[in-house]
């Protein structure tokens, strides 16, 4: 497999990304990765196709499945040299299963599979990329954006949308912009919500803002009813310009 090819395939798996999410611009930092030689898509490769694993639950969303369905045919349609060498293998995940690395490491297991585009979470894209950059299969996660999934510089495995970090950095300068100068911030108690406040509360200092007040919840089970209005009496005790709420649906909603 040449440099030439390993790219070509790269530049398609982006355009998937492209075709599913409606992004706009991507940020891949530090994108490098080792020879074609020292990974594993140059050795017990079929010679005539190129393997990809896309694993995603049959019952969420299918964006991924259409989307990766749509570039492939485009890829096929097309003069590309891997026009027709692409073999993609669809995967349920299974969002009950609790071991969220199990279903990687069975793809990681086979010695044909190149390149893996998937897993819905973060809690499964992180874990699932440990076993993919041991094992040296090229690994795109289309929308995970908690920072420590690229943090361990692995040289192989890549993001497709920015970052919790630069969505807080945006958000912060925006708020500078804005003259919203005095910020409240509401965060959801799950590694999320809390890796994304945390991040904007040291932006927006950063930028010159003043964040007033960071309050936290736990998600209740039945968020129908989660009575947030202690919560958000707080609101009443400090004159904000903007508050930001980092959480995640429907808890999200409630609180809107």
């Amino acid at each position: 497999m040449t440099r030439a090819l390993a790219l070509t395939l790269l530049r398609i798996l982006i355009v998937v990304a492209a075709c599913l999410f409606g992004v706009y611009w991507l940020v891949i930092r530090d994108m490098y990765y080792t020879p074609v030689e020292a990974l594993r898509s140059g050795r017990g490769w079929p010679p005539a196709s190129v393997h990809m694993v896309v694993p995603w639950p049959q019952d969420g969303r299918i964006d991924l499945v259409e989307g990766v369905t749509l570039a492939l045919e485009e890829l096929n349609a097309g003069n590309s040299p891997l026009a027709g060498r692409v073999r993609v293998e669809f995967v349920d995940e299974q969002v009950t299963e609790r071991d969220y690395g199990a279903v990687a490491r069975r793809i990681a297991a086979d010695d044909s599979v190149v390149v893996v585009i998937g897993h819905e979470s973060h809690e499964r894209a992180i874990p699932s990329a440990v076993s993919y950059a041991s094992s040296g299969i090229l690994y795109l996660s289309p929308k995970a954006t908690l920072p420590r999934l690229t943090e361990h510089a692995f040289q192989n495995v890549f993001r497709l949308v920015p970052d919790d970090a630069d969505n807080s950095q945006a958000l912060a300068s925006y708020a500078q912009k804005q003259g919203w100068r005095r910020l409240g911030i509401f965060y959801g108690r799950f590694e999320q919500g809390e890796v994304l406040a945390s991040w904007f509360s040291l932006n927006a200092v950063r930028e010159g803002l003043t964040p007033l007040y960071f309050h936290s919840y736990l998600p209740a089970p039945d968020y129908r009813r989660q009575d947030f209005r202690a919560l958000l009496a707080t609101m009443r005790t400090e004159a904000t310009d903007a508050i930001l709420l980092a959480d995640q649906l429907p808890w999200a909603a409630k609180v809107l």
